[in-house]
């Protein structure tokens, strides 16, 4: 972790965290909406956050005010005072899905709203065209791990298959899909069936 901080890959040993969470009054922590919140900020600043490339590695980014709060309020409770309280089965969505983070841009709403509120459903029928491009090309990229799997390492699957080993395992571990384990097990054609891809 020093070494990474030397060269400046990361910011902090993961202390500054903790500060940020020192700001908060008793209690805020507890609140429903703070992990939200916590989740919001994570997804556009922490590197290592799971989702984080969608988000802070796309250039989405959280409003100053709910960042770093104001002279009176917490970022926080600056994001409360905005927002208000979650309502139940509600989540936080950004209306247009190209700009940041901020109480103007910013709602609770519904799984349903939220798939419908898609990057794309914003863009110029050319803009989607290019995106619809770029994924099928990640999509035939994705596949060559696929083409690689060894007769080995379809005998490993087989064997391990046989030892109860769970499909949904066995994908993650050989980085293809769960239908290709099943098509290995069941001794159908697995060769043509691509590797796993997310949307």
């Amino acid at each position: 972790m020093t070494v990474n901080i030397t060269k400046g890959k990361h910011q902090s040993c993961g202390c500054r965290r903790l500060d940020w969470m020192t700001d908060y009054y008793p209690g805020d922590t507890k609140r429903p909406e703070y992990s939200v919140y916590r989740q919001m900020l994570d997804r556009c600043y922490l590197e290592t956050a799971p989702n984080f490339q969608w988000y802070g590695g796309k250039g989405v980014s959280v409003c100053e005010r709910w960042r770093r709060g104001t002279n009176e309020l917490t970022g926080f409770q600056a994001f409360m005072a905005d927002m208000g309280d979650r309502p139940e089965g509600l989540t936080l969505d950004r209306e247009d899905p190209r700009l940041p983070y901020e109480p103007t841009n910013c709602r609770w709403a519904t799984w349903a709203v939220q798939a419908l509120n898609r990057r794309e459903h914003h863009m110029s029928p050319s803009e989607r065209a290019v995106l619809r491009r770029q994924r099928n090309e990640a999509r035939r990229g994705e596949r060559s791990p696929l083409a690689k799997l060894k007769d080995a390492q379809v005998a490993v699957i087989k064997r391990m298959l046989s030892e109860g080993a769970r499909t949904s395992v066995l994908a993650r571990q050989f980085n293809i899909s769960p239908q290709t384990i099943s098509n290995i097990k069941a001794g159908r054609d697995w060769t043509h069936v691509p590797a796993e891809v997310s949307a």
